[in-house]
Order: structure tokens, then sequence, then C-alpha cells
């Protein structure tokens, strides 16, 4: 063109360069840093820009991580040309700015870009982008370019710009901002949101074991007709279960003690100390088949390290320890805060009955556990002291493993040794506590076959049986 192989009348213009910049095929860096050099030569030329190319160039600097230029072109370019009926075009634009503002951790100016959607119609074209063109996780650059002015298109870029601005607000620790923008985007949008997304909050809730925000989340994703996968349910299962490490065992036991004015009294734990109060309460049942919920070590406020002399009354440095009565009172409720039996065991028949599976037919294929899951009900069971259940889902998990690897040492047994030794162990306590002598033996037997060595309590620290 520039060589006047097409005549003299032919010369480069926006519409050309708007073409090249909006190929769909371009996705290596060294084709993305050519793209920016060609801006440059296009604004040499005196050739206006416009914004699909604008569009796209943002789009390139965000992923070649050239903030500077986004910056630049983020405040030297607006939306506000694209004719108020065209609502796919601003639509995929003010997308590709929501999350060029996300890149450069500007949450705010994000959120008002994305407010300006509302001022521009929905497109009348109804039809549906197949998804076969488009793969389940599609967004607006992928949108074939005959479906480019549907409705599906406008929503897509909408839900897309929306999905960017939730998770910097995730990022930012600040998940009642990102509530709120996913419970906007839910009616505003008549696509749900996607899965990836629902997945930033379960990551976020699950990792503070925020229960109740967890159901409510599943409950949304089953209303929005999301499929919830056992990566899923098992992040809900042991989220009910886990064992808080350090930082959030003392956070949930200030957030008690601020309840009842008082505040800890000297050191914190390790997070070795921490399992032993959990064992020490009703975590696990002792192998020797004695109930741990008869314990006298006092719990995880009692007679141990963050115990009697680990608290005291908010006030004169004279102030009485609390009495014994209130820290058993606060015993419950830390336990309450850190396990949710009842819980588990809830989201468990959900997954069993999304599966279609009857929980005493353990030798149904359709759901085959894993250690993870087996391991969080297990825990559930030996709380809520249904012994017989946590055999149940003890000879459940054996069965599909040993018709997994009738041959071999199960690969679960190779990756995860410890939540083994407590699967084992947890079994070994129920059979016992059940007398039931036939069941520990076979337990024992399993053990040899896979050279499973069940974890036991000691004084510090967890040593092999």
């Amino acid at each position: 063109m520039d060589a006047g192989k097409y005549g003299p009348d032919v010369v480069a213009d926006t519409d050309t360069y708007a073409a090249i910049f909006n190929d769909p095929f371009i996705s290596t860096r060294r084709e993305i840093a050519q793209l920016v050099e060609l801006y440059k030569e296009m604004s040499d030329r005196g050739v206006k820009s416009d914004v699909r190319i604008d569009k796209a160039l943002i789009l390139f600097a965000r992923k070649s991580e050239d903030y500077e230029l986004l910056a630049k072109l983020l405040g030297s370019t607006s939306p506000d040309s694209i004719p108020r009926n065209h609502g796919s075009q601003a639509a995929r634009v003010i997308s590709a700015r929501v999350k060029a503002y996300t890149a450069i951790h500007n949450p705010r100016l994000a959120y008002d870009e994305l407010m300006k959607i509302s001022s521009y119609k929905i497109p009348n074209d109804t039809r549906h982008i197949p998804k076969e063109l488009t793969g389940s996780d599609f967004d607006n650059v992928r949108v074939p370019l005959q479906y480019n002015r549907t409705r599906d298109a406008y929503f897509l870029s909408l839900r897309s710009g929306y999905e960017s601005l939730i998770r910097i607000r995730l990022l930012r620790k600040n998940p009642q901002m990102a509530r709120d923008l996913l419970d906007d985007m839910r009616r505003t949008s008549y696509l749900p949101p996607t899965s990836k997304i629902y997945n930033q909050f379960i990551r976020f809730h699950a990792k503070r074991k925020n229960i109740h925000e967890l159901r409510e989340l599943y409950e949304m994703m089953r209303e929005d007709g999301l499929k919830v996968t056992e990566h899923l349910y098992t992040k809900f299962m042991t989220s009910c279960m886990f064992t808080p490490k350090e930082r959030l065992f003392n956070f949930l036991k200030k957030r008690v003690a601020d309840k009842y004015s008082l505040k800890p009294d000297g050191g914190e734990k390790n997070e070795t100390a921490i399992e032993l109060d959990m064992a020490a309460s009703h975590d696990l049942p002792e192998v020797d088949g004695r109930d741990l919920g008869a314990s006298s070590s006092g719990g995880y406020l009692g007679n141990s390290a963050a115990g009697l002399n680990g608290y005291e009354k908010s006030g004169s440095a004279n102030s009485n320890p609390p009495d014994a009565e209130l820290l058993a009172k606060m015993d419950k409720e830390l336990d309450e805060l850190i396990f949710n039996p009842g819980e588990c065991i809830r989201f468990f028949r959900d997954m069993l009955t999304d599966y279609g599976v009857s929980p005493d037919a353990i030798q149904d294929r359709r759901y085959i556990p894993n250690a993870s899951i087996t391991n969080a009900v297990m825990r559930a069971y030996t709380q809520l002291r249904q012994y017989s259940l946590v055999l149940r889902e003890f000879v459940r998990y054996c069965y599909h493993q040993k018709h997994l690897y009738p041959n071999s040492r199960p690969l679960e047994v190779e990756q995860y040794p410890r939540t083994m030794g407590y699967i084992f162990r947890m079994a070994l306590g129920a059979a016992r506590m059940l007398n039931d002598n036939k069941k520990s033996h076979r337990i024992y037997t399993t053990m040899r076959e896979w050279d499973v060595r069940a974890f036991e309590k000691k004084a510090c620290g967890y040593r092999r049986q």
C-alpha cells in the first residue's frame, strides 16, 4: 500500500489500522510490541485514531504490562464518541477500559467507567452465540464477528467488566464491595456470573472460615445454574473442618475474648500447640479409644498454654483471671467458630445428591471420594459422635481406592501421608469406641497393605505410632 502497489489513491487510513489492531490471532508479546510501535507510526503519519484502535491498544498494553502507556491511553481516550444506540461496541470498549483501570489498581475509576454502560442502548438482536464457537470461558474478544452486535455480546462484555472489578476488590480484602458488585451484576445481566468469579469468593471466604457466606455462595451458584465441581465441594467441606493456623486462630480467639471484655496475656501459640489443643478437645479420637469430648485438657481456652493464664479481665493489672465456668463457655464459642460439623455434613449430602448417590451406597461408582473430603467428613462425624458413620466413610474410601489401585499402593497415600494418618487414626478410634474388634483388625490390615502409620498425639507435636 505504501509502495503504491494498489494505486496512487490507496493510502493507509483509520480503517486500515483498525483492521490490523483487531487481528484476533495476535497473542505473543513480540506481536503486541510491534503493534505498539505501529501505533506510534500511525500518529506520525497523522492518521486519526478511533475507539476501535483505542480499545485494541488498551488491551495490548495491559497484556504487555506497559502500565505507563496504559495510563496515558486511559487519560487521552474516551468512549463518549460512541453513539448511544451502539450498545455492543460501547460495552466492548468500556469493558476493556475497566480491565485496564484494574490492572493499574484504580478500582474507583474502574467502577465509574463501568457505570457509563447504563447510558447505552441494549441491542435488539437476541440471537444466542453458540457455545461451540466460543468455549465455556469465552469473553468479548472471542465473540465471532457475525454476533458482534447481539445482546449476548453486550452482556458478555458487561459481565467481563464486572468480574475484573470484583477480583480487584477481593484482592484488596474488601469483600462487601465485591459482594455488592456481584449482586448488582446478577440483577442487571441476564447472563449468570461465571464459575471463575465464584471461585474467587469461595477461596476468599474459605481461608477465613466464613461458613455462612460459603453457604450463601453455594445457593447462589445453584440458582444461577452453575455446576458445583468436586473441587468446590472439597473447598466447602474442608473449610468447615480444617485446623486454623496461628494467625487465624489468634484472630478467632480475640473475637471471643473481646465479647467478654478479656484480653490475651502473654505469648501466642505456635501451630503445633494449636493442633494439640484441637486434638485435646474433640477434633480426633485417641487410638486407645478414649472419648476426647471428656478430655481434661481444658479445650482451647482452658488449662492449656493459652488457658487460665492466657487471659485476664480488661482494666486493672491486678484483675483476677476469669473463672472456669466463663472459660468453658468461651471454649464452646471458640469451638463453634473453628469447626462446623453440621454444615460439613450438609455439604456432603448435597454433593451425594448431585451425584445421584445414596449415602449408604458405598460401592456406587458414580462418586469416588478423595482424601480431603473423606478426612473432613470423618472429622465431622467424629465431633458429632456418630462413630458408625465415621467407619462408613472410611470403608467407602478404602473400597474405591482398592478398585482404582488393585495391585499397588494408592496414589493419595503417597501424596498425602499426614492426611492418611489422620484418616486411619479416626477409623481406629471409632472402631474402638464401638468395641468392634473385627473392624479394628481390618483397619490394621489395610494399614499394613498401604504402609500407613496413624498419627498419635504427643506432648509436643505428633509422633508415629
